[in-house]
């Protein structure tokens, strides 16, 4: 077909044309008159990811923060959200809404599958609301459509603030059931804390080995001090009273004060060394003249040596039982400072949500839009009658040219005798 055959069907037809695209036409004059305005507000929210979170102590990661901001727009739409809108703005106590739900509930056939009216109510509404990504940011915009622009403003401020109490609502559930987790967990780990700790100290009273507050025993401590300690001389004197133990004595002292500091007053070492102290002051004088003095410095040492390597084996016990029961004071202190930080962001308002710009009056509707409309109207109707009078020609064909006749049969054509012209007056 030519571009002068299509023409001269279209001019034919060109009622069908003009009927189809003056219908369609006026069918999109009547959509934009009477079809319900509907309004569109938004509201926005930003999550903060670099606030810890109350339930690990810790930032949302980069990597999870691309798929944690989706599935929060996602939840922003979800009927729970809905359901809290309805809740806070008293909706289920309307008489009108209740009558509604009512109807819904006595069509359902299953009564058992029929919803509350405040999940109802948060079906309905949540697929008013259209929650997204603003960009490649942390802000979600909440757009709800409604009637009217204040009824879009109300519903998309309603929509944020059920957002935050319901995400309010779920951490501090989550963190009282960490919390009455870890009280369970703590109460275990004392026990046996104070298992561990008794078994050290009968352990250690046992086997005569005891550890210092720096894990290091007695005797080691006691065999260092010696060694860092000036040799005492020996002196001749006359008998006059005097206790021929008078320099171990004085060494005791120095020693119980020393070890008294770190160990305190009733600890066993401070016992003992007392008990060593009262036996040698208790000793016998003895008659006549004699020299005073203890035995030699490296004497000392050497019996605290062989002392120290005979309770090796024991000390290495001693210090394998301190291991464990440091390892669960360790880990009881951690869950005690975990368990005060869920305590506190139990009773604390302050969540990773940080409330941005609140919705207000839209100025001009969503839908419909009437300039979109009419413009696709007529182009709708213009091309369906294109289209209709297209099929109408093919159905009946008509000879309208030399080309329609050379198509149409295989007679050939002698001449074209074209029409008269016309005349000017």
């Amino acid at each position: 077909m030519s571009i002068a055959q299509f023409i001269r069907i279209l001019w034919a037809r060109r009622w069908i044309i003009l009927v189809s695209t003056l219908a369609c036409f006026a069918a999109g004059i009547l959509v934009v008159l009477f079809v319900p305005r509907t309004y569109e507000a938004t509201a926005r929210v930003m999550l903060d990811l670099s606030k810890p979170d109350p339930l690990d102590a810790g930032g949302v990661s980069s990597a999870f923060a691309r798929s944690y901001v989706p599935s929060e727009a996602e939840f922003i739409m979800s009927y729970r959200v809905g359901a809290k809108v309805a809740e806070n703005l008293g909706m289920t106590r309307d008489p009108a809404l209740r009558a509604q739900y009512d109807d819904f509930a006595a069509s359902q056939a299953d009564k058992t599958q029929v919803p509350s009216m405040a999940v109802w109510l948060g079906s309905t509404i949540a697929g008013n609301v259209t929650a997204s990504q603003y960009l490649a940011t942390n802000v979600i915009e909440i757009a709800y459509k409604g009637s009217s622009p204040d009824d879009a403003a109300t519903m998309a401020n309603a929509v944020r603030q059920a957002y935050l109490d319901e995400t309010q609502s779920e951490r501090r559930d989550e963190a009282t059931q960490a919390v009455a987790w870890l009280d369970r967990q703590m109460a275990e780990l004392g026990k046996q804390r104070e298992v561990s700790q008794q078994h050290l100290v009968d352990y250690q009273k046992a086997n005569g080995v005891f550890l210092l507050n720096g894990g290091t025993d007695a005797a080691s401590s006691q065999l260092a001090a010696l060694a860092m300690s000036a040799p005492l001389a020996a002196t001749t004197t006359q008998y006059g009273g005097g206790n021929p133990n008078a320099a171990q004595i004085a060494a005791l002292d120095a020693k119980i004060a020393t070890e008294s500091k770190d160990l305190g007053p009733n600890h066993p070492v401070i016992q003992d060394l007392r008990a060593q102290r009262a036996a040698l002051a208790s000793a016998p004088l003895p008659q006549g003249p004699r020299t005073i003095g203890g035995p030699s410095h490296s004497t000392l040492v050497d019996a605290q040596g062989a002392k120290v390597l005979a309770q090796q084996d024991k000390v290495s016990e001693a210090k394998r039982l301190q291991a464990d029961v440091d390892a669960l004071t360790a880990q009881y202190q951690t869950m005690a400072s975990r368990e005060a930080a869920l305590r506190q962001q139990m009773n604390s308002d302050s969540f990773s949500i940080i409330m941005l710009d609140a919705a207000t009056p839209p100025k001009h509707p969503v839908a419909p839009q009437p300039l979109l409309i009419l413009i696709g109207s007529f182009g709708f109707g213009l091309l369906a009658g294109i289209l209709t009078a297209l099929i109408v020609e093919f159905l009946r064909r008509r000879v309208r040219g030399v080309e329609d006749l050379l198509g149409s049969t295989n007679v050939p054509v002698i001449g074209v005798i074209d029409a008269p012209p016309v005349a000017l007056v």
